[in-house]
């Protein structure tokens, strides 16, 4: 057995303090189990979160704003003008398809023949004003922009007001085989004119949108057409105002091949 030695009389043992708290708090750290981790009070969540630096990097997934997202398709000329062409080609080939339905039903007889002609006739002439010259070099006056997102949306719209125009001639086409020998109304003469008038002058702010200027045979059949519409309702057949409608896309479609004739092609040069 060990002898514990006694304590001398006078012999004070020093001993250290027991500390039941330390003044410096540790860090505390936050251990995680598996799938399971420590939840903290609302006290010790009360931190503030880190702010970024202007030195971090952008995040990669960021939404893209309106500008951003207008830039994707600014510089997409080619496909975009072939998308106006498409929208143009399935209106122009409706008003062949509500003519040759108004006609199938019909007797035959020459009224309504001239009519369904007239009605032909006028469907090329729409064609025809359209692509020369501004319908084919759309894309190139895209491309040619300093602005692309402007003309892309300005076309849009201009070509919203052309079949909006064809719509109407359409409506005139039925109208006209249908009843070639009434008089025609207010309504009517409305939609036969109309047609090709709203037509016109979406076709000359197309013309300005690719080449910065309008040809004064534009405004020039728009006169004519407005000047002779008080004179057409409740005299004589439709097909009188149709024919007129007829020969003044006629005329806008012959000054545009005298102006390229012995030209070179006309390049873009969009205003935006």
């Amino acid at each position: 057995m060990r002898q514990h030695r006694p304590l001398l009389p006078g012999r004070q043992v020093q001993r250290e303090p027991i500390r039941l708290h330390d003044t410096q708090p540790h860090p505390v750290r936050h251990a995680q189990h598996d799938n399971h981790p420590i939840r903290h009070s609302p006290e010790t969540t009360n931190a503030t979160p880190p702010r970024h630096c202007a030195a971090d990097p952008p995040r990669q997934n960021a939404v893209p704003t309106a500008s951003h997202s207008l830039s994707r398709w600014d510089i997409a000329g080619e496909p975009l003008a072939e998308r106006y062409q498409q929208f143009f080609l399935i209106a122009l080939g409706e008003t062949i398809l509500v003519a040759g339905l108004a006609y199938s039903p019909s007797p035959y007889g020459p009224g309504a023949t001239a009519a369904f002609a007239v009605a032909l006739v006028t469907s090329i002439l729409f064609w025809r004003i359209y692509i020369q010259r501004a319908g084919q070099i759309l894309a190139e006056a895209v491309a040619k922009a300093r602005h692309p997102a402007t003309i892309g949306r300005s076309a849009a719209d201009t070509h919203l007001v052309m079949l909006t125009g064809m719509t109407a001639t359409a409506i005139g086409y039925e109208l006209s085989i249908r009843h070639p020998l009434a008089q025609p109304e207010e309504a009517w003469v409305a939609m036969i004119i109309g047609g090709p008038v709203l037509f016109l002058a979406g076709r000359a702010r197309f013309e300005y949108e690719v080449f910065g200027r309008v040809s004064p045979s534009r405004w020039i059949a728009i006169l004519v057409l407005l000047a002779l519409t008080p004179f057409l309702p409740h005299r004589g057949t439709p097909l009188i105002p149709a024919t007129l409608a007829a020969a003044v896309l006629l005329a806008v479609a012959v000054a545009d091949a005298r102006r390229a004739r012995g030209k070179p092609p006309e390049a873009a040069a969009p205003p935006f």
